[in-house]
């Protein structure tokens, strides 16, 4: 086992604090997972990040923050989080937060944390103005270039990135975290905010990008991905820019994929998840399909 998986936010699109939805969680987007080098990397910024950040307590060599896309229930835990301000924990007086996100991502976050319709203080390094988010390394921000990009993050881990389909205008990014320890490759894919029926940022036909898409899953230990609706759903929903879990099953068995966790759940209450859980297990056993298959729930954690 060389690295932990935290979930702390598995909803999508707003958050739901209530007694109905407390087996699943009502927090929007957001991931730990720490690497063998002691790199504590942040997967999106939603309203769990406030409890994800707990993590700093646990002291880590590097802090990285991958941000999937910058829609709102992906980044709403960012401003008031300590992982922005890191030079205020122990341990952490001389660091930076580095950030790795989709094109523009800077522009993105400064929409959102505008300092005056919609969020009450500036992104911004100037402390002049007040509460901000002062601790992110702005000068090495790094953007996505093109698929299939390597990122090294540490000796033993490296990022492959890929760009998804979800209507913004700079696309989702899904990051592939490969750790390598003792010349074996262990690989966890974070896909959330995806659709493969409806077009919106890929260039080229459907089959094209599912093509694409395998090859960057391929052989993967673990696939985190989004299937925020149920098959019925999503035909109400359709240009939303997630997907359905028979869909996301059906490309994972062809990429040899055999570990999937669902994530970005809609306002399904836990009543409503159980039964989505049957179903996908009825949808396995009928099809005679080999998956182990799990819905995300907050505040669960493995190890690979």
């Amino acid at each position: 086992m060389v690295t932990q998986i935290k979930f702390f936010g598995v909803r999508g699109s707003i958050t739901l604090a209530h007694k109905d939805f407390i087996n699943y969680g009502g927090n929007t987007a957001s991931l730990t997972l720490r690497t063998p080098e002691n790199t504590l990397i942040f997967l999106d910024a939603g309203s769990g990040l406030h409890f994800a950040q707990n993590e700093l307590k646990k002291k880590a060599e590097r802090v990285f923050l991958l941000l999937s896309h910058t829609h709102v229930d992906h980044i709403i835990g960012l401003g008031m989080s300590e992982i922005v301000r890191l030079t205020n924990q122990v341990g952490y007086e001389s660091k930076k937060l580095k950030i790795i996100g989709p094109k523009n991502v800077t522009k993105g976050l400064t929409k959102f944390y505008d300092g005056e319709r919609i969020w009450p203080v500036s992104y911004s390094k100037d402390d002049s103005t007040g509460p901000n988010l002062p601790d992110i390394d702005y000068e090495n921000i790094i953007e996505f270039d093109n698929d299939f990009q390597k990122i090294e993050i540490d000796k033993k881990t490296k990022l492959i990135l890929f760009q998804g389909n979800h209507p913004i205008k700079d696309g989702v990014i899904f990051f592939r975290i490969e750790i390598t320890v003792d010349s074996k490759i262990t690989s966890i894919i974070y896909a959330t905010d995806n659709e493969f029926d409806f077009n919106h940022n890929i260039k080229s036909e459907f089959h094209k990008y599912e093509l694409k898409y395998l090859k960057f899953i391929e052989n993967c230990d673990l696939l985190i991905a989004d299937a925020q609706y149920t098959k019925e759903d999503y035909e109400l929903h359709k240009g939303f820019g997630h997907s359905y879990p028979e869909k996301v099953l059906q490309l994972a068995i062809k990429a040899n994929v055999r570990n999937i966790i669902l994530t970005h759940h809609h306002l399904y209450n836990d009543n409503e998840m159980d039964i989505r859980i049957k179903k996908i297990q009825d949808y396995l056993k009928e099809n005679n399909l080999d998956l182990k298959v799990a819905f995300a729930k907050e505040n669960s954690e493995l190890w690979l």
